[in-house]
């Protein structure tokens, strides 16, 4: 088992969040269970995100990742998600 690490401030809100809309509810989790996964979640995808950008050898030899290499208007598809995903 894990050991007990201190909980965020992003953690807290996240669960009172699922907690409002009673989310929680649909799985029989409780709420801060939730919101460690979803931080966990976001964790991960920011490891696969940095680990494409050494692959494509876009980090500085600081570590920092480089800019983009398009901007939004060279590749708009990037910047905006298709319509029905975010209202």
């Amino acid at each position: 088992m894990p050991g007990v690490k201190k909980i965020t401030k992003l953690e807290k809100e996240l669960a009172t969040i699922l907690n409002c809309y009673s989310e929680e509810n649909r799985s029989d989790t409780p709420d801060w269970i939730l919101a460690n996964y979803l931080i966990d979640c976001l964790d991960s995808f920011n490891r696969a995100m940095f680990s494409r950008e050494v692959w494509y050898n876009r980090v500085n030899p600081d570590g920092q990742i480089k800019k983009l290499q398009k901007s939004r208007e060279e590749a708009p598809e990037f910047w905006n998600p298709p319509r029905g995903l975010i209202n």
